[in-house]
């Protein structure tokens, strides 16, 4: 006993691992807690200690003990542990906003990573998205992209000066996923036909279109550089948090309310185009007009643009002030409008495409809400944070606010010119489960499953036909399935579910804070019954806020009787003003 005593150290219990909480300062959300994805058998013993209260900012694991397959420990040299500690250093010197750091992988525990990512055809796999740091982007751990990426192991640190824009989760060969040891996921399950997105926009995305499927072949034939894909892009959108677009041509009478309203704007488009939009009648006559002054517009020369921007900006900074004698006078999907165009002024000084939104709705969509945009119709997302879905093609065609390559005749020939925005969707419970909600376009390469698993519960997910991705988006927890494997669940990882897995089982303690919430993507299993507004169904106003089918316009209209009326008295005194200015041309025209 004496010699015990002095001689033999006693066990050092193993120190907790410790967990990184970070709160985003421009929105108030709950805690999110990052640690280091371990997979294989550190999934299962993160797993069983997921189940046991959680204290509250720390839970007892022993991240230096890594348990093999048969349950042994398997201890960490000593160079593994100074390494970790190292690195911590570094990520806490880098990473300042995080309040604690937890250790990186270790050699040890990417064995098992190794080791785990081989599988069998049923094996539910950890999967590495890629990161786009485009400009537009959300800098350092402000974006969700960029918390994802740490936690999902794809960068050590978080650089807070760099823009984290887009995590892509699939077989896009511009983004390829692979699993954790490195093996592309289009070796396991072919070419998916859709790609998933995390998207985390900071400043406004460019004036875009996404081509049909013959168009996209025709652009890819005759520029395969600057249209790498031969495929369509419909894509949907689902909010993480308050997002806004624009999205959509406005309705022509809106239109026309701006062009009467705000003398620089009528001066980028010619008279003639104008005139069309004030006595355009039916649909064809109006997206006829809307396509000639869309067109008129986007060939105003740059001199001119810029010069009538500059004036407007001055006006609307005077209007928009408390100078302003009147400052609320003007409906309040005017003044959304004007502010709209002053803050894309300053995010693209001199760019003529900051006056978009006198052509495009200007929508907020909330958090859980959804919206589809077709092939061939107009949008631009200005800020906030979604999950993307699309069919498996990065082909855009642009035309304003940004510095890439602007395609505007093609963009101007390629659009449809139908009006009204559109459908905003909220889902709709599936699989006989209020806390799966199903998202489904009217296209057959995706669709989307948001589910919750409340604290206490447990959610048995649905078996799936088709092979599937799914990223965690909030909350924490654990699954099993039927074949015993156990995965963990932390916001930001990714995983692989090939066709015909058992079901997962989604599990949470009833001590966590929040609910677990995941989303899934894969091909389209409801195609025949989607949750987006059919296009083709007959426009009917539903109220102020329900707009046209389910859409949310950019102005209340209380009923398509008197929004007829008002535009058939406005296009009447428009076209008595214009008719002095533009006879001699028409009736050249004429001749």
């Amino acid at each position: 006993a004496h010699f015990c005593r002095f001689f033999v150290e006693p066990k050092k219990e193993p120190s907790p691992a410790r967990r990184r909480t970070y709160t985003t300062h421009s929105r108030p959300t709950q805690p999110i807690s990052m640690t280091t994805p371990d997979v294989g058998a550190a999934h299962r013993r993160e797993a069983d200690e997921s189940e046991a209260p959680e204290n509250d900012h720390r839970e007892r694991v022993n991240a230096n003990c890594p348990c093999d397959d048969d349950g042994a420990r398997s201890h960490l040299s000593d160079a593994d542990t100074h390494a970790d500690a190292d690195a911590r250093s570094r990520t806490s010197q880098t990473s300042s906003s995080w309040s604690e750091v937890s250790p990186p992988h270790t050699p040890a525990i990417m064995a098992s990573l190794a080791t785990y990512s081989s599988g069998d055809g049923r094996t539910v796999l950890p999967l590495r998205p890629s990161v786009k740091d485009y400009a537009w982007g959300i800098r350092g751990l402000d974006s969700r992209v960029a918390r994802y990426a740490l936690e999902s192991g794809i960068v050590d640190e978080v650089d807070p000066d760099c823009p984290y824009a887009e995590l892509w989760i699939g077989t896009h060969p511009k983004g390829p996923s692979t699993l954790s040891n490195g093996t592309p996921l289009q070796e396991k399950c072919g070419d998916l036909p859709f790609l998933f997105k995390v998207l985390s926009a900071g400043k406004t995305l460019s004036i875009q279109a996404h081509p049909d499927k013959s168009l996209a072949e025709r652009l890819h034939s005759d520029n395969p550089q600057a249209y790498g894909d031969s495929n369509h892009k419909p894509e949907m959108a689902v909010a993480l948090t308050p997002f806004e677009a624009m999205c959509g041509f406005r309705r022509i009478e809106e239109i026309a309310v701006l062009l009467k309203k705000h003398p620089e704007f009528a001066a980028c488009i010619d008279k003639e185009a104008q005139l069309e939009v004030f006595v355009a009648g039916d649909e064809p006559s109006q997206a006829a007009a809307l396509k000639h002054l869309f067109g008129s517009f986007m060939s105003c020369p740059e001199e001119k643009s810029k010069k009538q921007l500059s004036l407007l900006l001055k006006r609307l900074q005077y209007e928009q002030s408390a100078n302003h004698p009147h400052p609320h006078e003007e409906p309040p999907w005017e003044r959304k409008c004007a502010r709209a165009i002053l803050r894309l002024a300053q995010q693209f000084p001199h760019d003529a495409g900051a006056m978009a939104p006198f052509f495009l709705n200007y929508l907020l969509i909330a958090p859980g809400e959804s919206f589809f945009m077709a092939a061939n119709e107009p949008h631009a997302y200005v800020a906030g944070e979604i999950l993307e879905c699309m069919a498996c093609s990065d082909n855009v065609v642009r035309a304003g606010l940004t510095p890439k390559f602007k395609d505007v005749p093609n963009l101007v020939s390629m659009l449809t010119y139908s009006t009204g925005g559109p459908s905003i969707d909220s889902g709709t419970p599936a699989y006989g489960d209020d806390r799966i909600m199903r998202y489904t376009p009217p296209c057959p390469e995706f669709e989307v499953l948001v589910v919750t698993c409340n604290p206490g519960e447990s959610l048995v997910m649905p078996k799936l036909d088709v092979p599937a991705v799914f990223i965690v988006i909030e909350g924490s927890g654990s699954t099993d399935n039927e074949d015993g494997q156990r995965l963990v669940m932390r916001p930001g990882r990714t995983y692989y579910i090939p066709q015909g897995s058992s079901p997962l089982t989604l599990n949470v303690n009833e001590a966590k804070r929040g609910p677990l919430k995941i989303a899934v993507a894969h091909e389209n299993l409801h195609a025949d019954s989607p949750t987006a507004v059919n296009p083709k169904l007959p426009k009917t106003w539903r109220g102020e806020f329900g707009g046209w089918n389910g859409s949310v316009p950019a102005s209340p209209v209380p009923t398509k009787r008197e929004s007829n009326s008002k535009a058939q008295e406005l296009a009447k005194n428009a076209a008595l003003k214009l008719e002095g200015e533009v006879r001699d041309k028409l009736s050249i025209v004429n001749i």
